[in-house]
């Protein structure tokens, strides 16, 4: 798993593509809609905007640079975001 760095606030993300952003947000909206109204209370309704949750920081930057041992302290939960840096 490859992971990046935000530049804005240093929050590190797993980086995934944008197909894997589209695949994902798709498979979530199918299973929603299979579900009765209870489970679908415990989630926000799906719209396509869905996608949007991938596509950046969580506060609102779209820059990452290539994840540093260190950036990340051990045993934090971390998301994926759209960053598709060069590979090594």
């Amino acid at each position: 798993m490859k992971l990046c760095t935000c530049t804005k606030c240093g929050w590190v993300h797993m980086a995934v593509t944008r197909e894997y952003a589209e695949r994902e947000s798709s498979k979530f909206r199918d299973w929603w809609e299979q579900q009765d109204e209870e489970v679908q209370g415990y989630y926000s309704k799906p719209e396509e905007g869905i996608f949007n949750l991938y596509k950046s920081c969580w506060c609102g930057s779209k820059s990452f640079r290539d994840y540093k041992q260190g950036d990340c302290p051990e045993g934090v939960t971390i998301g994926p975001v759209i960053c598709e840096l060069e590979e090594e």
